[in-house]
């Protein structure tokens, strides 16, 4: 019993009825199989896993670790190749004394090696000995040195008036802005007249005038040094430009060779 199919059926009718013979229909093609569509997981996009916090840190200090392991046996196989190459070898020594004839004769020491290890002779081409040059000595001149001069002393003041009986009792510095200006208060006898009072101001003025620049002084005079109050005042003396102690300020542009004495008798 042979297998036929529908197909056969109409070939055969269409001999028998005198037809054409339809060919067979080819058989059809198995379809394509169908991939499922891809949907995307909970792990997609901005969702995925990311790595742990600290990882990459953790890489790092072995990274490190390793590099200095690397670097501290590299060093120390560097050091005991230079130690071959150069021969070096460490040698402990002592100083052995040595002393030549005779009983005073210096005594010397000379290092010797305690180690049995020889040096190493290092082959090359003889260096010839190199002759150090002698020069000619040379020596600076010596210039003796100055000896200090001892500080000699200010020959002592003179008065230009001497004789004259007085006592300054009390100073006072008025100076102001680069205006230097003084004050005095001096104990004279009562019976001192004008020319009197003009000598002694002229003293004091000379002695201030050595201490450093002056532009005025007033000078304010009295007879009992217990009463030297403005109310027991016996004369006034101003030494300043035009005699005028409040114009001291003048003498700083003009300078005091132009100041003149003003004697103002208050009994």
């Amino acid at each position: 019993m042979t297998n036929r199919r529908p197909e056969d059926d109409d070939v055969i009718d269409a001999q028998v009825e005198g037809e054409k013979p339809v060919p067979p229909r080819p058989e059809p093609l198995p379809a394509p199989p169908v991939e499922p569509p891809v949907t995307p997981g909970p792990f997609v996009g901005r969702h995925a896993p990311r790595p742990k916090k600290g990882s990459g840190v953790g890489v790092v200090v072995l990274m490190l670790i390793a590099i200095a392991v690397v670097a501290v046996i590299f060093r120390r196989e560097v050091t005991e190749l230079y130690d071959r190459l150069t021969g070096q070898a460490k040698q402990d020594t002592a100083p052995e004394v040595v002393r030549t004839e005779g009983d005073n004769a210096p005594v010397r020491a000379r290092p010797t090696a305690r180690g049995t290890q020889t040096p190493r002779k290092e082959t090359g081409p003889e260096i010839p000995n190199y002759v150090v040059p002698e020069f000619e000595k040379r020596t600076m001149e010596q210039v003796p040195k100055e000896t200090p001069q001892p500080d000699t002393p200010a020959p002592p003041f003179k008065e230009p008036y001497p004789g004259l009986a007085y006592s300054v009792v009390k100073t006072e510095d008025a100076s102001y802005e680069g205006v230097k200006q003084y004050e005095f208060k001096v104990v004279v006898p009562a019976h001192y007249k004008e020319g009197d009072l003009l000598r002694m101001a002229a003293n004091i003025v000379a002695s201030q005038r050595r201490l450093g620049e002056r532009h005025a002084i007033r000078i304010f005079c009295f007879t009992d040094p217990d009463k030297a109050k403005p109310e027991h005042l016996f004369a006034q003396v101003d030494w300043a430009p035009e005699g005028d102690f409040m114009k001291a300020a003048d003498a700083v542009n003009k300078g005091v060779d132009r100041n003149v004495y003003r004697v103002t008798m208050k009994k």
